[in-house]
């Protein structure tokens, strides 16, 4: 094989690794819901103590496990609170009730009552600027109510804030569907074994979402990140962002937060 040839379809790893950030700068992580932010940003959480914020949008909750939605909704805030505890160095980060979630129950799906809760987001968000990125769900992530936040709601309120130009960055991030096409990734957050054994830790804090769940989410996880490694060769793992401005975001289209495939899924 000329491996000359194959040399030049290889992505530069200098060109996409590590996300390009200045040391000191904070980031705003928005979640749909608890463990959202661990799966998608938990490596990059953990590498920038006391420089992230947690803006959780729903606590969620379900009749599941003996519980009534309400109290699941109680243990996953509670939970998030813990996990918030560990990850943003002893709550240095925004990771209290008030300002970083909003108890929100009832089954999926929930866009009423996101949308009952613009004002608290806009009091959250009201100091925007000072942030170098905000990361949120990729728009065409496999959950459609990540692909709400993203697709249109945070829109809306980057609009009502009048944050068009001179804003920061926005980074996508992978949780139930990995990013290709117009989403390729371009920036990544690498993670050696340790690092990548550290985020699995953090992400145990969330027990009521691991326990008996058919979906194993540390598994996967860890091979999708294994597996976005590949993009820089000295990397054991990585998590992988698209970035972009938010002019380029809002010009996107307001893309439909319907599941494309949920027709698709066949068993093999």
């Amino acid at each position: 094989m000329d491996t000359r040839a194959e040399d030049r379809h290889r992505p530069s790893p200098t060109a996409l690794a590590p996300t390009p950030f200045a040391p000191g700068d904070r980031f705003l992580i928005v979640c749909p819901h608890p463990d959202d932010e661990v799966l998608g940003c938990g490596g990059f959480m953990l590498a920038h103590p006391g420089q992230c914020d947690v803006l959780c949008l729903s606590s969620s909750g379900f009749a599941e496990g003996g519980r009534s939605p309400e109290e699941d909704a109680d243990v996953r805030i509670a939970e998030f609170h813990a996990v918030m505890g560990r990850a943003l160095a002893g709550g240095q980060g925004r990771a209290d009730g008030r300002r970083a979630i909003w108890r929100i129950f009832g089954k999926p799906p929930m866009y009423r009552q996101l949308r009952a809760h613009i004002p608290e987001y806009l009091e959250a968000m009201r100091d925007i600027r000072k942030y170098a990125c905000v990361f949120l769900p990729h728009p065409r992530d496999g959950h459609r109510e990540h692909r709400y936040i993203t697709n249109r709601l945070f829109k809306r309120l980057l609009l009502r804030l009048g944050v068009v130009f001179g804003g920061p960055r926005i980074a996508f991030y992978e949780v139930w569907m990995p990013m290709g096409g117009a989403w390729t990734p371009n920036a990544l957050h690498l993670m050696d074994k340790a690092a990548l054994a550290r985020k699995l830790d953090l992400l145990q804090g969330y027990a009521s979402q691991l326990a008996g769940n058919p979906v194993p989410y540390a598994e996967k996880i860890a091979a999708l990140n294994r597996y976005r490694g590949i993009h820089c060769f000295s990397a054991h793992a990585a998590e992988a962002f698209h970035l972009t401005t938010i002019p380029r975001y809002l010009a996107t289209g307001w893309l439909c937060h319907n599941n494309p495939y949920r027709e698709k899924f066949f068993e093999v």
